[in-house]
């Protein structure tokens, strides 16, 4: 088989697995803070901060398994890269960085804000939240990360193309 052919497939099938893991951290964020946040914001839930620890904790497998499969997936694409784009090393940089961004508030989101209204932010615990503006912070950051996402998936296409 053609070698050209094969790194050819490779290519497109990590462009689609990587397209695919920015997504479902996109998802995640988007809905976080377009259903989940403002339903607890509204009282959906007694205990806003439990909820929003408990939904945290069910999607954290999804989120580091997308964020493990981006990474590995872009490593490839970045080898494999022989494009004609002459933009690619700068979109890729400017992707890199907001990918970076991303990184910090996500753990600033999982370490420090959830905790925080979870009442796990302290040893020993202390009393979750049950007052809704303490998920603010929060709905700004998932909010922040939603935007993030999509101008990284912008830049992946934009960085693919031609």
């Amino acid at each position: 088989m053609n070698e050209h052919v094969v790194a050819n497939g490779l290519a497109v099938g990590a462009t689609w697995i990587h397209t695919i893991a920015i997504v479902v951290l996109l998802g995640y964020y988007a809905t976080l803070s377009l259903v989940v946040l403002p339903w607890l914001s509204s009282g959906g839930s007694p205990e806003p901060g439990r909820a929003i620890d408990a939904v945290e904790r069910r999607a954290l497998p999804w989120i580091l398994g997308s964020i493990a499969l981006f990474v590995v997936t872009g490593v490839v694409l970045m080898a494999a890269h022989t494009g004609p784009n002459p933009n690619w090393a700068t979109l890729i940089i400017v992707k890199h960085v907001l990918v970076i961004a991303m990184v910090v508030v996500g753990v600033v989101v999982d370490r420090v804000l959830v905790p925080r209204v979870a009442g796990t932010w302290w040893t020993p615990a202390v009393v979750p939240s049950t007052e809704v503006r303490d998920l603010r912070p929060i709905v700004q950051a998932s909010a922040a990360m939603s935007v993030l996402g999509l101008v990284v998936l912008l830049l992946t296409a934009a960085a693919q193309g031609g």
